[in-house]
């Protein structure tokens, strides 16, 4: 969001675990099935949540509307690069 875009390819999961296999040897030992069913168990939590739709390659992100109680208590709590976040705010 915060980059402008409202979807999520499969190639940007696969980006963010090839990622985290450059950062951590531990990561970088787990196999292709492993981070397969990572991305996949990802993809599933956002659409569960709300975040993404269900298509089958690019999902659609959705913006979440905070209800005033969430963003003061993520405000109250020092969050607000949460906010941020989800919001899409630079």
């Amino acid at each position: 969001m915060i980059i402008g875009t409202n979807e999520l390819p499969d190639s940007d999961v696969r980006v963010f675990f090839k990622n985290k296999q450059i950062q951590s040897e531990k990561v970088a030992g787990w196999t292709d099935i492993t981070l397969n069913r990572l991305g996949r168990c990802y993809r599933t939590m956002l659409y569960e949540a709300g975040v993404i739709d269900k298509s089958k390659n690019a999902r659609r992100i959705f913006k979440p509307i905070l209800t005033p109680e969430c963003y003061q208590w993520l405000e109250g709590h020092g969050m607000e690069i949460f906010i941020n976040a989800l919001t899409g705010v630079r």
